[in-house]
């Protein structure tokens, strides 16, 4: 069998002038952007003290641009500093530095943060809630939070020191206090009041077989509820949901490089996120209002490599500006589409 050697030809590298940006997708994403409102709608948070530098709406517009095209770190706005043709594209006259923005974040409060929330509501009003979590959000606060706003709430109890005061109250139970749920287990309602909270219900299971066999000693699962007026077999059906709903979640995390918060206050880190949801809205938008139908089915992270990082050449012609791509992209068809939609 022959064998081929890659040969890569010996490139001098040099310099241009050209107005050269890799995430000529920015076009597209601050067109989007305007007809959303979003660029008007920014200038409601109002952080800055002093007129100077990058404005309020200008930073946050920077921040969600960046996440847009994949970028998680606030040090990734030190590069968009630096492209001149994004900026433009951006419609964005300055940008702050990574280390600009953390100082803005840091100064973020809660009102800032329910302003920011505005911008791009997730939960209109009137909205069913149910709250799912895990044992870290056991917390007194957050189920009176919960209570405020008639959120429907469960929290799993996973730590054998919070979950054992329920456990004591099943203590002695009958056989005829367990409801059979299938799949080998059994469930009860108890009421517990932990201190200094108002009494709330618990739903304990009952474990008694495992992949078809019988266990010696059956396991016990706890999880505090909202809700004692729906079956057993419901409120576990609906809690152990938590589990698709996080996978769900992971997509935009991974897809916009979102796993690490990166500030060390929490009102920070929230508003950080936030405009990562606008993001990620944004880009939605784009998929489903810019692109071919079919490009639909795909995640973000195809959205953002083929469509926001992509080179492109920004020309000046006739008072007019134009942006140039390589007809070789890989999804040409992509970017036909959604500057035929522009037009």
């Amino acid at each position: 069998m022959t064998t081929v050697i890659p040969r890569p030809p010996k490139v001098e590298m040099d310099f241009t002038d050209a107005q050269l940006t890799g995430f000529g997708g920015w076009s597209v994403l601050g067109q989007m952007a305007a007809r959303l409102g979003l660029p008007q709608a920014l200038p409601a948070v109002s952080v800055k003290q002093r007129a100077r530098g990058a404005s309020d709406a200008e930073t946050l517009w920077s921040l969600i641009a960046s996440l847009a095209a994949g970028n998680g770190a606030l040090s990734d706005l030190d590069a968009l500093r630096e492209d001149r043709v994004g900026q433009r594209l951006l419609g964005l006259g300055d940008v702050p530095s990574g280390r600009r923005l953390g100082e803005y974040l840091a100064r973020i409060d809660e009102a800032q943060v329910e302003t920011l929330l505005a911008v791009a509501p997730c939960l209109p009003e009137g909205t069913p809630v149910w709250l799912r979590a895990d044992n870290a959000y056991y917390r007194g606060e957050l189920i009176a939070w919960c209570r405020e706003r008639g959120w429907d709430y469960s929290i799993s109890l996973t730590h054998a020191r919070k979950r054992a005061p329920v456990l004591d109250v099943i203590e002695g139970l009958p056989e005829d206090g367990w409801t059979d749920i299938g799949l080998g287990e059994d469930a009860t309602l108890v009421r517990y009041r932990p201190a200094g909270w108002e009494e709330q219900s618990y739903v304990v299971i009952r474990r008694r077989r495992d992949r078809g066999q019988t266990l010696l000693l059956p396991v016990y699962t706890v999880s505090l509820v909202s809700r004692d007026d729906l079956p057993l077999d419901e409120l576990v059906r609906r809690h152990r949901g938590k589990q698709g709903q996080e996978n769900a979640f992971k997509g935009p995390l991974i897809d916009l490089d979102l796993h690490h918060p990166p500030c060390r206050k929490f009102r920070a880190n929230q508003a950080f996120y936030i405009c990562g949801q606008i993001a990620q809205v944004l880009l939605r938008a784009v998929q489903y209002q810019l692109l071919p139908a079919r490009a639909r089915r795909h995640g973000l992270r195809p959205l953002i490599r083929y469509l926001v990082r992509v080179v492109g050449r920004l020309v000046r012609s006739g008072r007019r500006w134009r942006l140039d791509f390589a007809r070789n992209n890989f999804r040409l068809d992509w970017l036909y589409h959604a500057a035929v939609q522009l037009e």
